[in-house]
């Protein structure tokens, strides 16, 4: 400063911190980097700063976060997956940083319970045989009610399924349709009853026709028809002779 009184100014530039963060999204079992998983950044006091989803590498990075506290949270999971909820802090204080997450999901599991009972008096049926198939019927499983006509099995991933009886209770009728059933909630397993008609026997003969069965009705009626017109014929043929 060489004048008396003189004000000099400077200028001085201040660069904003700016970093990133990158999230890594595996399967908790093997390690599989998952594609698909949505996670969204929220500032400190909740508000929504950007969403975004992991690729096939199994990552997602969020850029040219300003300094400040942030939070990210799950808020789709990968089809097959858990979602995981939670929120987790982390912090932009170094500029130019970027900070690294690795994440975990636990797949998807339930099973599905098959109860077996007779179609006339309810009875549990023990000794029927089903085959569990996948969504392209493969065989994956056999499994049998016990004697509380009860056959469950359980952890079953994710996905679409086939179950089918192969084998009826003695004395039953067979059931060998296709049923199909569905995994998609953690922990869930579905209840599927079914019933077996019993194997008519001399001493349990057919049970009797319904009456409100209309076909049945109708066979009656034309059986009965025929059965008078065989009468009449067989009268006016006597009755010509008699003549």
């Amino acid at each position: 400063i060489s004048q008396d009184g003189k004000v000099i100014e400077f200028t001085a530039d201040n660069t904003l911190i700016r970093g990133n963060v990158q999230l890594i999204k595996k399967d908790k079992e093997n390690a599989e980097l998952l594609q698909g998983a949505e996670f969204t950044i929220y500032d400190r006091d909740g508000n929504e700063i950007e969403t975004k989803a992991t690729d096939e590498n199994g990552v997602v990075k969020f850029e040219n976060l300003s300094y400040g506290d942030y939070y990210y949270q799950e808020t789709k999971a990968p089809e097959g997956y858990v979602l995981d909820g939670n929120q987790y802090p982390f912090k932009i204080e170094t500029d130019g940083e970027t900070l690294e997450f690795e994440m975990e999901n636990t797949k998807i599991y339930g099973g599905i319970e098959i109860i077996k009972k007779d179609a006339d008096n309810g009875d549990l049926l023990s000794d029927a045989e089903f085959t569990l198939y996948d969504k392209d019927k493969n065989k994956i499983t056999p499994a049998k009610t016990d004697k509380n006509g009860v056959c469950k099995i359980e952890g079953l991933p994710y996905g679409n399924y086939y179950y089918q009886e192969t084998k009826a209770p003695e004395g039953y009728y067979i059931d060998d349709k296709m049923y199909p059933v569905e995994i998609r909630e953690n922990g869930v397993v579905h209840k599927l009853e079914m019933v077996n008609t019993k194997i008519p026997t001399k001493d349990t003969p057919a049970p009797a026709p319904h009456t409100g069965d209309s076909n049945t009705l109708i066979g009656w009626l034309v059986g009965l028809s025929v059965s008078g017109a065989a009468v009449y014929v067989v009268y006016r043929r006597r009755k010509k002779k008699a003549q």
